[in-house]
Order: C-alpha cells, then structure tokens, then sequence
C-alpha cells in the first residue's frame, strides 16, 4: 500500500534521507506517526495504520492528531507535542479507541525530529499495551475484591460474635426467669431449644473466622454433625449448593426442630431407631426428605406440635413448604428449599 506524503515534507529531506527514514518507520512494529510541529498528521506507517484500523490514510491525513484521540487524553498528548517541538522528548501511557471503536491502550513515546539542527517534525510513536492493561487493571480488582471480602469478613465476624452474646444472654434470662415455674418449665426448653438453633444459624452464616459458610453442606454440618452413618443419623450426599441469608436461618430451624422432636418423641429416642436424610438438587432448588426409622407404632397427632407448626410456617414461603407424614415406622417430612450453585472464589 502506497504511503501518503505530503509535498512540503518531501521538499525538507534529502532523497536519501527521506527513503531510509521511510523504510525504517515502516519496518517498526509500533504505530508511528509524523506531525508537523502545530500537531498535524503528516504520515503513518502501515502497522500504525492496521493498529488504529484505519483504513484510508487520506481521510485524517492533515488533522490535528489531538482530534483523534478522546478528551481524556488528547490534553496530555498536547502537552506532549508542545515540549517535542521545544526539543524535548516525553513519554506517558493512554487509553485511544481504534478508528473502529474498539478500546486500545498506548504506550506512547514523542520525540523531536531534527533538521540541520533545528527542530521540524515531531516523531510520535505508539506501543499497543492494552493485553498488559487489562490484566493489570484485572488483578487490581481482584485485589480490591479480596480487601473488601476481607472487610466484610472481619465485619461479620464481629456482628456475630455480638448476636451470639446476645443469644447466650437471652437463654440466661430465660432459664432464670422461668426456672423453678413447673408450669412453664417444659415451654423453657423449648424456647431456649429454638434460640439455640438461631445461635447455629448464625455460626453457619459466619463461621468463628468470620468466613461466610452458606453452602448447604456447612449448614447441615453445623446443625447435625457429619452424619457419616456410624451413628443413628445418616446423611446422604449433599450438593454443592448456597442458600441466601433467610433460607439459612430457615433450614437450621427446620433441622434443628426436626432433630430435638426426633430425640425427645421420635425414633431417636427409641432403642435401635434410626434417621436418615437425603438432599436431592432440583430446579431452582433442593428437595430435602428427612425419613426416621424404628419405631413400633408411629401414628399421626391429633394436631401439630409447636415445634410442627412453626416448621410449616417458616418454609410456606420455599417452591414446596415443609410435609408431614406419619408412616407406621417413624416420621417422613419433605420440602424443597430456594438453593443455587455457589459463587466462584474471588481471585
């Protein structure tokens, strides 16, 4: 492709001057251009042209090479071409959009041509950095993203150590206030039972580092133990499932009521009985079937329990609320919690 040159700058350089300075620019792979000492487009070489994807030379051949570039760096492209034409060289890094639109970042080197000792055009040459930009501006953020994980971390460690104090004095208060109260004794342990369910809420919210511990794994775990079936509880594979805020507090409630009833009336507080659950994925979500075992006659209530009735209530809100069903070797409850696939780990 012909390289466009303008008559006044042929006119300056000798013949051999000016053919060696043409075949050095355009053996360069950096887009490299010449401007008059006002700023004003004279020639570029053919990388340059590809780099910025300009197609037609003629079309900004002339212009202020300023105008080519975006407000927010054309200013220090001025101040550069200002102190070329004083003799002075100046380097600096900017972001230019391509002809076509497409984000380029520059390295950017301007430097005084010198005719007969006397400065007559500006060379300004252009290296393409933007793969290293981006990665740079890639673990910057990154880096922001750990800090600000880290801070919300710390942060949340201290709100839960705090909302657990504030358990461990409301069970205090409680087990004082109503201690000694026949009456009321049986209702305390039930109340400071839910409040102790809310505590391991909590602790699967934020763990003791403060580290977020929302997968549904860390949850059970935290509310039954491993449940490796060396014991009466069994618990299946768990996927690899979140839970938002709320339906953590509803599935450790849900657990933790279902396992006090299981100790206190069900098959875990009969010889030989036995639980076992089960989390299946499913749209949206995870089916959990809760199936106790052992027991001689198993049979309906003639209305919920409290602890029944609050499980119902709190998962109406979930894609299949909470389901009891009294086969005639222990309880079979059933629902589908709101569930979905983790987050990536930051960095």
């Amino acid at each position: 492709m012909a390289v466009t040159r303008e008559p006044e700058l042929s006119r300056t350089l000798s013949a051999n001057a000016d053919g060696m300075l043409w075949a050095m620019l355009d053996q360069s792979t950096d887009c490299v251009k010449l401007v008059n000492l006002d700023g004003y487009l004279e020639y570029m070489n053919a990388n340059g042209r590809a780099a910025m994807e300009i197609d037609d030379f003629s079309g900004v051949a002339g212009t202020a090479l300023t105008s080519l570039w975006p407000a927010s760096s054309a200013k220090r492209l001025s101040l550069a071409i200002e102190r070329a034409s004083k003799g002075d060289k100046d380097r600096f890094e900017a972001f230019c959009p391509t002809a076509k639109g497409n984000d380029r970042w520059w390295d950017v080197s301007v430097s005084p041509v010198r005719n007969d000792g006397e400065v007559s055009r500006i060379l300004i040459s252009s290296r393409d950095v933007t793969d290293r930009h981006l990665a740079e501006r890639d673990s910057e953020t990154r880096r922001e993203a750990d800090i600000s994980a880290r801070q919300d971390r710390i942060v949340a460690g201290e709100l839960a150590h705090k909302a657990r104090n504030q358990i461990a004095v409301i069970t205090a208060l409680t087990r004082l206030t109503l201690r000694g109260d026949p009456a009321l004794e049986d209702g305390a342990k039930r109340l400071i039972e839910r409040i102790t369910h809310l505590g391991l809420a909590i602790n699967a919210l934020v763990g003791t580092e403060g580290k977020s511990a929302r997968l549904l794994e860390d949850i059970v775990s935290a509310v039954l133990g491993d449940g490796d079936g060396s014991g009466p509880v069994m618990i299946g594979a768990i996927p690899p499932l979140s839970l938002t805020e709320n339906d953590v507090r509803t599935m450790a409630l849900v657990l933790g009521e279902l396992h006090s009833n299981a100790l206190k009336h069900g098959a875990l507080s009969h010889e030989g009985g036995s639980l076992v659950l089960y989390f299946d994925p499913v749209p949206g979500g995870v089916r959990m079937r809760w199936k106790e075992t052992g027991m001689a006659d198993c049979r309906e209530p003639s209305q919920l329990g409290t602890g029944s009735d609050l499980i119902r209530r709190m998962t109406m809100g979930q894609p299949k609320a909470g389901t009891f069903e009294w086969e005639p070797d222990g309880l079979y409850f059933e629902m589908i919690i709101n569930a979905s696939s983790p987050p990536p780990r930051a960095g």
